[in-house]
């Protein structure tokens, strides 16, 4: 089981959400975490996801992100590649969008 964050909690989130959970529930991942850019969630729970900053990205355990954004895909890879993380691959999948750092 991977460790996962999930990127962004916008409308797509929603989209991909039931997709990622299936995921989460056959054991293929562990999702420690949802980032956002939404103030007013920072510290709560989203679908009992806890929701932090980018900042705290850094004091996370992880092996994946998963970009929930189509729109804002390439932008938020490159603010993930810009908080210091190394971008291996990124693969646009049907379903949901994964960056592997």
């Amino acid at each position: 089981m991977r460790n996962c964050i999930l990127w962004a909690t916008g409308d797509d989130y929603n989209y991909f959400y039931n997709f990622i959970a299936l995921q989460q529930y056959m054991g293929r991942l562990n999702i420690i975490a949802a980032v956002t850019k939404q103030e007013n969630i920072y510290g709560k729970y989203l679908d009992n996801i806890p929701v932090i900053c980018a900042s705290e990205v850094k004091n996370q355990e992880f092996e994946y992100i998963i970009v929930c954004s189509r729109r804002f895909f390439d932008e938020i890879c490159d603010e993930i590649v810009g908080g210091g993380y190394r971008k291996k691959q990124s693969n646009k999948c049907k379903r949901f969008w994964l960056c592997k750092i």
